[in-house]
This record gives C-alpha cells, sequence and structure tokens, in this order.
C-alpha cells in the first residue's frame, strides 16, 4: 500500500513538474514575444529575446507560443531596411523561415489567437492578403480584444487605399493601444496612409505627434528629420537628425545628418 501511494505521489509530482515548465515555457515565449514588439531594432532585447526562446524551447518546443515568438524574432533579424510590411525588407530566407514556424505555431494551436496573428503577420509581407484576412479573422474570433487583428486588417486596407476602411481601423486599434509600441504603431499606419494619399501636412503632424508620444525614441526624431530632408527643409531636418544622433548613432541617421548638413550649407 505505501508503494502504491509513492508510485502515485511520484506520478503527480511529475505531472506537476511537467505543467510548472510548461507555464514557464509559455511566460518565457511571450516575454520574448512583446521584448521584440515593444522595439524591433533594439539589438539588446533581441538578444534577451533570443535567450528567453532558447529557454522556452528547452523547456517545451512543443508549446505554440515558443513557435510564435520563434517566428517574430526570424523575421526581425532578417529585416534590411524599409517599410515593415514589404518583402523587400527582409531577406528572403528568413521570411520564408519565419512562415514555416508560425505555421507550426497555428498547428500546435489552433485556439491561440496570435499564432494567427502571427502567421498573417508574415503572409501580409509575402503579399498573400486574402489568407492573411481568414487568419485575421480567426484570431478575432478568438481573442476579440486583442489589438492585433484590427491592426494587421487596416494594414491590409492601406494596402488597397481603403481610407474608409482604414478610418475605421484606426478608430479600433484605438480603442485597443494600451501599451506606447501599439500607440507608436498605430501613429506609423497613419503615416502610411497619408503618404499613399499624398498629405504631406498629416504626415508632418503625424511625425511630431510620434515624438511627442516618446520623445526619448531615436528613430521618431531619425524619421521626422529624414522626411525634412525630402522637403529641402534643411535646418529642421539637421535639429531633429542631430537629436537622433545624440539618443542613438545609428547608421542612418548618421548618414542623413552629414547630407542635410552639407545640403543645408550649399542652400547659403
Amino acid at each position: 500500500m505505501k508503494g502504491i501511494r509513492s508510485a502515485c505521489a511520484l506520478i503527480i509530482l511529475t505531472c506537476l513538474s511537467a505543467l510548472t515548465q510548461a507555464a514557464t515555457a509559455v511566460e518565457m515565449a511571450r516575454q520574448a514575444y512583446f521584448l521584440i514588439e515593444r522595439d524591433p531594432l533594439d539589438l539588446d532585447q533581441r538578444d534577451e529575446a533570443s535567450y528567453l526562446i532558447q529557454r522556452a524551447n528547452v523547456l517545451d518546443g512543443d508549446e505554440p507560443w515558443v513557435a510564435v515568438a520563434q517566428s517574430r524574432l526570424t523575421l526581425v533579424s532578417g529585416y534590411k531596411v524599409g517599410q515593415r510590411h514589404d518583402r523587400r525588407a527582409y531577406e528572403e530566407s528568413a521570411v520564408s523561415t519565419a512562415r514555416q514556424q508560425a505555421e507550426r505555431a497555428v498547428r500546435n494551436g489552433p485556439n491561440l489567437a496570435m499564432a494567427h496573428v502571427q502567421l498573417a503577420m508574415v503572409l501580409i509581407i509575402q503579399g498573400e492578403l486574402r489568407t492573411a484576412w481568414d487568419h485575421l479573422n480567426t484570431a478575432d474570433s478568438l481573442d476579440e480584444q486583442s489589438f492585433y487583428p484590427w491592426y494587421l486588417r487596416t494594414v491590409i486596407a492601406i494596402h488597397h487605399k481603403d481610407e474608409k476602411f482604414a478610418a475605421e481601423g484606426f478608430k479600433e486599434i484605438e480603442s485597443r493601444a494600451s501599451q506606447k509600441y501599439q500607440k507608436r504603431l498605430l501613429l506609423h499606419e497613419r503615416m502610411r496612409l497619408a503618404k499613399a494619399t499624398k498629405n504631406l501636412e498629416e504626415r508632418d503632424r503625424l511625425h511630431r505627434k510620434m515624438i511627442e508620444l516618446d520623445p526619448d525614441y531615436a528613430y521618431a526624431w531619425g524619421n521626422y528629420g529624414s522626411f525634412l530632408l525630402g522637403q529641402k527643409r534643411y535646418r529642421e531636418a539637421v535639429h531633429n537628425l542631430e537629436r537622433a544622433v545624440e539618443l542613438k548613432p545609428y547608421g542612418l541617421a548618421v548618414s542623413q545628418l552629414a547630407e542635410a548638413r552639407r545640403k543645408l550649407n550649399q542652400a547659403f
């Protein structure tokens, strides 16, 4: 009898250990995913996310959140330069691998909304917008309060220059955007629509709004400086690019600051 009780206790402990490991894998993978989302270009955060994903994968490689995080990391690691939903902005091998990982996430977790979101994100990059839309509908049905289905639907609407749906999407995104990075993504999409509709005044306003949202975000200053450089507003471009470089001397801001200074000097 004592042996039976010991065996039962061992089974219970083993099951509890497995459940704890699975829960820990989910927590690590989720943490990694949102570390990347908060600032995809921050290499320190990306390294931390990579470490968390490796640990989560060791604990439970079949956990769908692990595959979701792996796909997001693969995608951002293959980013080169350009618009984040444009295939040309990525290494082709990274997009292909990220899709395989996202598809595995959906197979392992068909009821996980973020698995469908991540696959839709990759499909949008690959131009498979109809299939992406279907996955976003599934994600929305699984988690109606999620920020991501409406965000990515609006990305597709802007791709089609559908201003009416985009306006509706902006309202839905705004009601769900609780994090600073989500508000930043919303502003990015408003800028994309303003650019697509050739609304320079609105683009200028949104760039200033982005800086107001996060004055310590170097890319906000750098992107505004790049916009001003394109508008031949060289003095303002220098000011904004100098601030970007002070915060984070990334390559594009440094090169554009040199160009803005040169053109400002030539103007006089």
